[in-house]
């Protein structure tokens, strides 16, 4: 399953851009994202719509969707049995990141009053998974959203205000106030002392000295896929719970693998804010991006599905646009010498 998320979507994709390119099918890419976003679209919606109904019934619908699996999720916290909303994803992490890209999606690429209202819903489900790293995941979408619409102070206002609101009086809600301190004993949890003496960070030190750091050949070319996993109930040994993408890469594929990963990064990242120039609609790939991109720190997002595909879709999507406008722009450029 590793070697499918970090190597063959890698390989399908490449397979795609090339066919696209090679045989000029400019328009076919238009159509792959418009797919996507439909399907993003009703992902969310029956995420939202399992997500209430485990509001209303609890255990009782965890029962029936997960049947024997039902006693590894993890569901328990601050003391509190069956806590955590898992919805049909079945982790409360992958959930609520879920919802925050959704958020993102929703604020930057969707218009009208409606999204106000499943924005809020999101939100609210994001907080009764009681993931910290999806509460700054949201934060920093809501900061970019200031940042890139700073010239709009009425659009800000507007957009971040009624979510918060909305959010509130269904926290207010007499079967929700329970819950109220609970959240917010969770939010009080995210500072530096509670990174500090993060047991992840200890994991981290861990699997860093006992795979690579004092073997040159791992550290050059890694250990090997699967010495590190993001799922306790796996746990075997030699394996080490690492729970950082950028950890895991260099753990299992050592420095050369990491830059690599890291210069696709950063390439990606240059091409989108060039794409942004022309096109405005590119700001929500780079939200996404930047949003996975910060929560791969607390999680091996890049073998953890839907995020690895989120990723390497994201990277066919800029680097086919780009290579696309490069070739209309030089076939412009021509025609005009041709003119002259």
């Amino acid at each position: 399953d590793k070697f499918r998320l970090v190597y063959m979507y890698p390989i399908t994709f490449i397979s795609i851009y090339l066919y696209i390119l090679n045989n000029r099918q400019s328009d076919l890419i238009n159509e792959y994202v418009k797919g996507i976003k439909k399907i993003f679209n009703f992902q969310l919606i029956i995420i939202l719509f399992f997500s209430l109904l485990e509001i209303v019934m609890g255990d009782n619908l965890r029962k029936i969707i997960y049947k024997g699996n039902f006693d590894k999720l993890h569901i328990n916290l601050l003391g509190e049995q069956g806590l955590r909303i898992v919805s049909i994803i079945g982790n409360p992490i992958n959930l609520s990141i879920i919802l925050s890209l959704g958020i993102a999606f929703l604020l930057f690429a969707k218009k009208g009053v409606f999204r106000y209202f499943i924005i809020s819903l999101s939100i609210s489900i994001v907080l009764l998974s009681f993931s910290r790293t999806s509460y700054l995941i949201i934060l920093i979408i809501f900061l970019m959203y200031i940042v890139f619409n700073r010239k709009s102070i009425r659009k800000i206002i507007f957009v971040v205000t009624i979510p918060i609101i909305l959010s509130i009086y269904f926290f207010t809600n007499n079967t929700m106030t329970d819950k109220v301190s609970l959240v917010i004993k969770r939010v009080n949890t995210i500072n530096v002392d509670t990174l500090n003496n993060n047991i992840r960070i200890d994991n981290w030190k861990l699997y860093i000295e006992n795979t690579v750091a004092n073997n040159p050949l791992n550290f050059l070319w890694g250990s090997g896929l699967g010495s590190s996993n993001s799922d306790s109930s796996q746990k075997v040994d030699n394996v080490y719970i690492v729970e950082n993408s950028y950890v895991s890469i260099l753990g299992e594929q050592g420095v050369i693998g990491l830059t690599m990963y890291i210069a696709i990064i950063i390439l990606t990242i240059i091409r989108l804010l060039r794409l942004r120039k022309i096109k405005n609609q590119y700001t929500i790939l780079l939200v996404i991006l930047l949003s996975i991109l910060f929560g791969s720190l607390f999680n091996d997002l890049y073998v953890n599905n839907p995020f690895s595909q989120y990723f390497w879709i994201i990277v066919l999507i800029v680097n086919i646009k780009i290579k696309i406008n490069i070739y209309e722009q030089s076939k412009e450029k021509r025609l005009r010498i041709n003119l002259n």
